[in-house]
């Protein structure tokens, strides 16, 4: 006898929802007709008995339904689990901040997020960028290459600041959302530390909260960013102007790798969302993949994305496959040049004056081909899952 399956629906306009095990699916009419009618019969023998009179579908193709596509993922999706999804490509997480700690914190930065919010945020922006204009005429001059060193390893650490700054933002926008309190996790991508929240319960909100949210760390780290430049501004000493400096362009940095939408950042949920084409990477895979394979002439796949999706999501994969094929070479342009220079080195250790600056050069290019050998391994071991 097949379990019965706690679930809920939920239809907002066009879209159509199912929540299970805390996790949010868009699902089609009809799935979410079948589901509707099973939610209140004893069985699947009497929901098979009673859809065709109640919805006018066929017993048959509700079971195939259930057969084929529901069951198979409620019983994949483990109930006595809770995990932030995409974790798994993390190479270490733990719990930072617990759910009312984070939530006390972002208590602070709820203003941020009323009804101004979309004006106060191009604000930020436009000010982020005459400020940071500003920073690069007023570029602290270079010292040493030791100083140098010491100043990037103190921004690798507090980086950490930023990273927090971008998730209590998040979590201040979904508080003003009603959206339950949230734990704050850590973790290490690659050779990159990142911290995460789950925001799947955003699903349930209009498409304008959920955009706030996605916008909300981005908009903390603006605000951040106009501290730290007047920070800099009323500092005289060389070596902390340099290292706000570097703060401040890994910030502005991050902001904008978070706005790239080819990744699964902030950028990448918020036109989601607009373009209200769920799955937007899948879907974009999806037109590559029928530019080199054969239609079924059996298979039918009818497509209700309307015109303007259907727009969105061309230009959406040419871009991206532009903007990743330029991404690669770069990659191997990096990747090579690095191990020239190294190569160049080993060939003539006895040639090379070896200085500050010149182990620095090869620390730079050493490290630079470890990221990347490191990280193409990871991507092999993930591949072979």
């Amino acid at each position: 006898m097949t379990p019965k399956y706690e679930y809920q629906l939920i239809e907002q306009g066009d879209r159509l929802l199912l929540v299970f095990n805390e996790r949010f699916y868009a699902v089609s009419r009809i799935v979410y007709d079948v589901l509707d009618v099973y939610r209140h019969a004893e069985s699947l023998d009497q929901m098979y008995g009673s859809i065709e009179k109640e919805k006018g579908i066929e017993a048959e193709k509700a079971r195939n339904i259930m057969e084929g596509s529901v069951l198979p993922l409620f019983q994949s999706v483990p109930t006595n689990r809770r995990e932030v999804p995409g974790l798994k490509s993390y190479w270490w997480t733990a719990r930072l901040l617990p759910a009312d700690v984070a939530t006390r914190l972002a208590g602070l930065f709820k203003p941020l997020f009323g009804k101004g919010f979309f004006f106060l945020f191009f604000l930020l922006a436009a000010a982020n960028v005459v400020l940071y204009n500003w920073l690069l005429k007023n570029n602290p001059t270079f010292t040493s290459p030791m100083e140098n060193v010491f100043q990037g390893v103190i921004v690798y650490f507090l980086l950490f600041a930023i990273l927090l700054c971008h998730e209590l933002g998040h979590i201040a926008a979904s508080s003003v959302e009603k959206l339950s309190p949230k734990e704050i996790g850590v973790g290490l991508y690659y050779v990159m530390p990142v911290m995460f929240v789950d925001f799947t319960e955003a699903w349930r909100l209009p498409r304008n909260a959920r955009t706030k949210i996605n916008l909300g760390g981005i908009t903390m780290q603006l605000a951040f960013g106009i501290l730290l430049t007047g920070l800099f501004a009323l500092c005289k000493e060389p070596f902390l102007q340099g290292i706000l400096y570097k703060l401040i362009t890994v910030n502005e940095f991050i902001i904008i790798i978070n706005l790239i939408p080819f990744f699964k950042f902030d950028g990448y949920w918020i036109l989601s969302d607009l373009a209200d084409i769920p799955n937007l990477l899948r879907e974009s895979t999806r037109q590559y993949v029928s530019l080199f394979t054969k239609k079924s002439p059996f298979k039918v796949r009818t497509d209700n994305r309307s015109r303007k999706q259907k727009v969105i999501l061309a230009i959406y994969s040419a871009l991206r496959f532009v903007f990743m094929l330029g991404l690669l070479l770069l990659v191997f342009a990096a990747f090579f040049q690095s191990l020239a220079r190294l190569s160049y080195f080993a060939l003539n250790m006895n040639l090379v004056v070896w200085d500050a600056s010149t182990v620095m050069v090869v620390l730079k290019h050493l490290l630079i081909v470890t990221i990347l050998v490191t990280v193409v391994v990871k991507i092999v071991k993930s591949s072979r899952k």
